[in-house]
């Protein structure tokens, strides 16, 4: 009885794994939208709108929800906040990955 038990358990497990597995490779479709420029919309249309650098979704609300740097680079308030920086973090961040310089202005 518990041999079956057991070899039960242990094919259910292998179903779920391969399940997994063949899931994560995705279908030809979702992997289009999936491998599309991060900069396009999530319903695969371009669009001249702003995206967030932290969420890459379109500018919404009125300004004091939107923040665009000098940089060029935009962020939501509330996004922005989930660093803890009143600068740009992108730029910040490209800056660490660099090596170091005197000018750290942004592109």
């Amino acid at each position: 009885m518990w041999d079956q038990i057991i070899g039960t358990a242990v094919a259910l497990v292998g179903l779920i794994v391969a399940f997994v597995q063949l899931n994560s490779q995705g279908n030809p479709k979702h992997r289009a939208v999936r491998d599309a420029p991060r900069r396009r919309s999530g319903n695969g249309v371009d669009s001249d709108d702003p995206l967030c650098e932290v969420c890459e979704i379109p500018q919404m609300g009125d300004d004091t929800t939107w923040r665009r740097f000098d940089c060029g680079h935009c962020y939501h308030a509330k996004c922005l906040s989930l660093f803890a920086s009143q600068s740009c973090f992108t730029c910040e961040h490209m800056a660490s990955l660099q090596a170091p310089s005197a000018d750290k202005t942004c592109s």
